[in-house]
């Protein structure tokens, strides 16, 4: 795998994934930008959905928010995604610091998109250029070192990985 001009990443591969409330879909999220689209020094992931018979695949781009500058950017992890309806998912993203691994936590937010009415990312398509334009937008829904600080929970006591969300 640390050979690969496509696919995975070496230890990023598929993080979350989520049945749809009604049964219909399987969403699945890749950990990273796979090799093809410029490994983890890329802005975008993908995002695969199919018919929770079989069938049916679709790709979707995910953008990642840089947590470095613009000169050396830096993107976080996704770990989970959560379906709320059949087009509409929870996905966190994250540093991977804190507790745990004896450092600070920064980033750790969750995010929502609609897939809906996003593009469908064309087979064959590859390289974050042109991944680009088919990148689906994303709202806020909560800054979690933020929320957990404003409580009292030292950025160094916060979990270095949010793995799952129910």
């Amino acid at each position: 795998i640390a050979n690969n001009t496509v696919g995975r990443v070496a230890n990023k591969g598929m993080e979350g994934l989520a049945l749809t409330p009604n049964g219909a879909f399987l969403y699945g999220a890749m950990q990273s930008p796979l090799a093809q689209d410029g490994g983890t020094a890329a802005p975008y992931l993908r995002i695969v959905r199919m018919n929770a018979g079989g069938g049916g695949l679709r790709e979707y781009v995910y953008p990642l928010t840089n947590i470095g500058t613009a000169s050396k950017p830096k993107y976080p992890t996704v770990s989970e995604v959560l379906a709320l309806n059949d087009h509409e998912l929870l996905v966190d993203e994250r540093d991977g610091k804190g507790l745990g691994d004896n450092s600070t936590a920064a980033y750790k937010r969750i995010y929502r998109i609609d897939l809906g009415a996003a593009q469908v990312l064309p087979a064959n398509t590859s390289g974050s250029a042109n991944l680009a334009p088919y990148a689906v937008a994303k709202t806020l829904v909560i800054d979690l070192v933020a929320a957990l600080g404003a409580h009292g929970v030292a950025a160094n006591d916060f979990p270095a990985k949010i793995e799952g969300m129910a």
